[in-house]
């Protein structure tokens, strides 16, 4: 038995090359996960593509139709050749044989997409690096021969370096947000210890940072697990937003005249800033 795998970069007919016999004897079958009927000994409700609902994507439940209307989609195409060279017996064993592979393939594509939230839970789809501070001061527009630079100030607060990884939505930001400003990294010296920046309370500087997200290999650094700019660039004003918001809820409870500011994305810019100690944190989600 034989199984070859391959996505689908040209049309359909040649995407795994056949030629001559392989090619006239071929039969195409074509696999739905959520409605092709799946022996009773593999069937969990839990798996069914008909009512599951990805809590961490909000991908599901698939419905009639499914192939033909959503965009984006992966097909998946295998080619299984079985050869049971018996007289007699050549044509029942590999037809059995045949059968119990599209079960198989069946099944496991099904907890491909039904198990979509586990793989999530095991992603890194955002990395963020807080940096306590005294002030800082960013550079967010170079000056011109018709205007002077632009920069953006905060005083004592927080820097968030933040980065977006392939895979990420919006359906992060909230979880993600609510981390970053309530975890206590702040030192308070009126109650000599760490409170969260919301409680401090203190200014914060939002700073787009895609380098984050680098993976060494030999001596150079890939982004290839890093979002795509205009996903990210999404993502990133989404976040901005949700941190503004937050923290002006939190002014009605907590009166206070702290601002939060932000770089631009996708540009490069300068940033100096004065700490009161080597205090960052890495804050993987």
């Amino acid at each position: 038995m034989y199984l070859q795998s391959a996505s689908p970069k040209a049309k359909p007919i040649d995407f795994l090359e056949l030629e001559g016999k392989e090619l006239e004897s071929r039969e195409i079958v074509h696999m739905d996960i959520a409605f092709d009927e799946l022996p009773e000994k593999h069937y969990k409700k839990e798996e069914d593509c008909r009512y599951f609902k990805s809590k961490k994507t909000d991908r599901g439940p698939l419905e009639q139709g499914w192939r033909m209307n959503t965009v984006p989609i992966m097909c998946s195409y295998k080619l299984v050749t079985v050869e049971f060279n018996v007289w007699g017996l050549a044509w029942r064993v590999e037809n059995f044989v045949h059968n119990a592979i599209k079960d198989i393939l069946l099944l496991g594509h099904r907890q491909a997409f039904a198990w979509i939230d586990d793989w999530f839970a095991k992603m890194k789809l955002s990395r963020a690096v807080l940096q306590q501070c005294v002030s800082a001061r960013l550079l967010v527009k170079p000056a011109t021969d018709e205007q002077p630079a632009d920069y953006v100030e905060i005083s004592n607060g927080v820097v968030i370096f933040i980065c977006f990884m392939k895979g990420a939505n919006s359906i992060l930001i909230p979880k993600l947000v609510k981390c970053l400003l309530e975890i206590k990294l702040s030192y308070c010296a009126k109650q000599n210890k760490r409170v969260s920046i919301l409680e401090l309370p203190g200014d914060i500087l939002i700073v787009p940072q895609a380098t984050l997200g680098g993976k060494v290999k030999g001596k150079v650094v890939q982004y290839h697990n890093n979002i795509d700019k205009e996903a990210g660039e999404v993502l990133y004003q989404r976040f901005v937003d949700h941190v503004k918001e937050v923290f002006e809820e939190n002014r009605i409870h907590l009166p206070n005249e702290c601002s939060v500011k932000n770089g631009t994305y996708g540009n490069l810019q300068v940033l100096s800033m004065e700490t009161n100690g080597p205090y960052t944190h890495v804050i993987d989600m």
